[in-house]
């Protein structure tokens, strides 16, 4: 009987998505727009999205209650990349 290692796949993979953006609104975040339609256009689900300031305490309380949702699979954050002392998106999840 041949081994099948795909047994265990997930049918779909449930995303978070987190933008980091001290400028950026629900309304005006047209990169987590994009990133949101390749997701669903991928046959994947968008479970949670959100938009923190650059505040380490922010993103990490954030990436923290992304990545204990039990429907969350795969995260994505980004944003918050500037050069000023606030970009802290790198190091806040710690």
């Amino acid at each position: 009987m041949a081994d099948d290692h795909h047994a265990h796949d997930a049918e779909a993979i449930g995303f978070g998505v987190l933008t980091v953006s001290s400028s950026r609104t629900a309304k005006t975040d047209a990169s987590g727009d994009a990133l949101v339609t390749a997701i669903k256009d991928a046959g994947e689900t968008v479970v949670a999205r959100d938009i923190v300031t650059d505040s380490r305490q922010a993103i990490g309380d954030r990436v923290e209650s992304l990545v204990s949702h039990d429907a969350i699979d795969a995260g994505v954050a980004y944003g918050g990349t500037g050069v000023t002392p606030a970009a802290v998106t790198v190091d806040a999840p710690g």
